[in-house]
């Protein structure tokens, strides 16, 4: 009878204080806002509805939701909510069951529902989209690096009160040091300036020579941010991480040429961390943190001017008079001594002799540095070489060398070939020890893209070709090479310069 009396009493005592688990319910109706219209809430993988205001029921499971804001027009924002604090019948389960007669709730200790979230939460503005239009130049996201030492590679640990309050961290811990040179980000930042216009998707084979930008992003300093469970603060368990990357940016131009650097510190939305591992969390991290950091340098390339398309056509006030060649070359042996090849210190390329008295043809990106050119001959005779004009937009350049040549090309001033006619080029591939190289094909086709015109051929062409001559079996020169495609299961496609738009293009004249 007495173990009976005490079983009744021990049950009553735990009913008794157990009063949050009974009370609190396990759902908690909690009101969601955010001030931009027609955003799309979606908690975890369950859509709530779509507008600014948000009123939902919502598990009390101790588990942080994810949450994901879409709007048309606006960047996806992430956000996350934890049940941070104990519910107010709690304090019925210590007073006066544990106070007077020291009997710990141990029901309410251990219950789930017993955490609660706030009653509300109330974010900022989703970040705008600004898409491109014909005003702007071209974006290619070129590559993302991360350069970051042991000492930037750092995780801070927070409580949730210390996090929202942006005050300390409980302890910092330094992850190993990164070192890559590429990563499959830029695919995704791709993605994202497609989707904002910044390339064209209806044009993936001719490039715009002076409306192109290429972006480069080196990720130096990495903190992640995790904030820890109320009860288990020492242990390396977290609810949700967020990411703050420090990136340096650079814009180029289709020739390599430095236009800005920035260096952008952006941080991400809030992910939470599933099955207690937090390796998910922090990558999701480090991307929405790059899209940030993207968007930012995207603006500042706007606000410098930079990112405003400018005109293709350069046109020169004065013509330079050139000497018409007195013997040009009449078959592919003499074409061969027409041909050089132009180096500097760090690489090389192709051209040809227009001029008997050593006027040289070649590609604007060849010759674009100011630095010392050589041009070597046929024969392996060098000279020092002298830019006189040049012109981005086409991509052709004028070279200068002292000296008498037996043969030069003459440039024509009509088309001088058609579709099918079997051509050569002579050229330097690769390498200033296959100089002169003939490689032979047929004409693919005649392209014309924003008032410019191209010779499709499938030579093979390779680094160091570009500037070389394309010519008939005659020796009659036909055009400029500029460059080819590349890309798994691309196969002899290659773009030349029509030989007959060179003096325009230069402004120069026999």
């Amino acid at each position: 009878m007495n173990i009976s009396k005490t079983l009744i009493y021990c049950s009553l005592l735990c009913l008794l204080s157990s009063c949050a688990t009974v009370f609190s319910g396990k759902n908690q109706l909690v009101d969601i806002s955010i001030p931009t219209q027609g955003a799309k809430l979606t908690i975890d993988s369950l859509t709530i509805s779509t507008g600014t205001n948000f009123k939902t029921l919502i598990l009390k499971d101790y588990v942080a939701k994810q949450l994901k804001f879409d709007a048309e027009g606006y960047k996806t924002t992430y956000h996350t909510i934890v049940p941070g604090d104990r519910s107010k019948w709690t304090y019925l389960s210590y007073f006066p069951f544990a106070a007077v007669l020291f009997l710990p709730p141990i029901i309410d200790l251990v219950s789930l529902n017993t955490w609660v979230f706030k009653d509300e939460y109330a974010f900022s503005s989703m970040r705008k989209y600004v898409n491109s239009d014909s005003t702007k130049k071209q974006l290619f996201m070129r590559n993302v690096a991360f350069e970051v030492s042991n000492s930037n590679n750092l995780f801070k640990a927070y409580t949730y009160d210390d996090y929202s309050s942006k005050g300390d961290s409980l302890r910092v811990m330094k992850y190993d040091s990164i070192g890559m040179k590429s990563t499959n980000m830029d695919v995704k930042l791709t993605d994202v300036l497609k989707k904002l216009s910044y390339i064209d998707t209806m044009n993936t084979v001719f490039i715009d020579n002076v409306n192109s930008i290429y972006l480069h992003a080196n990720v130096t300093k990495v903190v992640f941010k995790g904030v820890t469970y109320p009860m288990a603060a020492m242990f390396n368990y977290y609810r949700f991480v967020d990411a703050e990357l420090t990136t340096s940016w650079i814009a180029k131009n289709i020739y390599g040429d430095t236009l800005h650097k920035s260096t952008i510190v952006s941080l991400s939305g809030q992910f939470a961390v599933k099955n207690l591992v937090s390796t998910s969390a922090e990558k999701l991290a480090v991307e929405d943190a790059m899209e940030y950091s993207m968007l930012d340098f995207i603006d500042t390339l706007t606000s410098t001017g930079l990112a405003k398309s400018e005109k293709q056509i350069t046109n020169f006030k004065e013509f330079i008079s050139i000497g018409k060649p007195a013997k040009s070359p009449t078959n592919v042996s003499e074409a061969m001594k027409a041909s050089v090849t132009i180096k500097d210190k760090e690489g090389h390329g192709s051209g040809f002799l227009i001029s008997n008295d050593g006027y040289i043809l070649t590609n604007h990106h060849v010759v674009k540095k100011n630095t010392d050119y050589t041009v070597i001959l046929n024969d392996g005779t060098e000279y020092k070489a002298k830019v006189i004009r040049s012109n981005k937009a086409i991509d052709l350049a004028l070279v200068k060398v002292e000296g008498n040549f037996e043969l030069a090309y003459n440039l024509p001033e009509t088309q001088n070939y058609k579709v099918g006619d079997e051509v050569w080029t002579i050229g330097t591939p690769q390498s200033v020890q296959l100089g002169q190289s003939v490689a032979k094909g047929i004409v693919s086709g005649s392209r014309k893209h924003n008032n410019s015109n191209y010779l499709q051929t499938d030579i093979s062409v390779n680094k160091g070709n570009s500037g070389g001559p394309i010519l008939l079996k005659n020796g009659e020169l036909v055009a400029v090479v500029e460059y080819k495609l590349y890309g798994l299961g691309t196969e002899g496609i290659s773009f030349s310069i029509p030989a007959y738009e060179v003096m325009q293009s230069l402004g120069i004249k026999y």
